[in-house]
C-alpha cells in the first residue's frame, strides 16, 4: 500500500520532471526537487526516495541513470573505429588522406 507520503513525493516528481526535463538521474531529480519545493526538503528527499517512487511509478525508464553521462564521453563514431581498427579493419579509407 502506498503511503499519503509516497503519493504526494510522485505527483511533485512527474510535476517536476515535466516542467524540468526527464533527462535527469534520481540524484539530480532530488538536488533539483529539494531546492525547489519546501515539501520535499522538509522530508529529506534523496536520490533513494526518488529511484524508489521512480520504479513503484514505471518511470525508471523516463529517469536517466547514473552511469549514463549528458554528451560526456567518447563519440560512438571514434569508439567504433578504435574496434575496427583493433581488429586490423577499418572504414575503408585513410584518415589522414582526408585532411588537407
Amino acid at each position: 500500500m502506498t503511503s499519503p507520503r509516497t503519493m504526494a513525493l510522485a505527483a511533485i516528481i512527474h510535476y517536476d520532471c515535466t516542467t524540468h526535463t526527464w533527462a535527469r538521474t534520481s540524484a539530480e531529480v532530488a538536488a533539483d526537487m529539494v531546492a525547489r519545493y519546501p515539501a520535499p526538503r522538509e522530508w529529506g528527499v534523496t536520490a533513494r526516495h526518488i529511484a524508489r517512487v521512480a520504479r513503484e511509478k514505471g518511470w525508471s525508464n523516463r529517469l536517466r541513470g547514473s552511469g549514463t553521462p549528458v554528451m560526456q564521453g567518447t563519440p560512438k563514431t571514434f569508439s567504433m573505429d578504435e574496434e575496427l581498427a583493433a581488429m586490423d579493419g577499418g572504414r575503408g579509407y585513410d584518415g589522414e588522406e582526408l585532411v588537407a
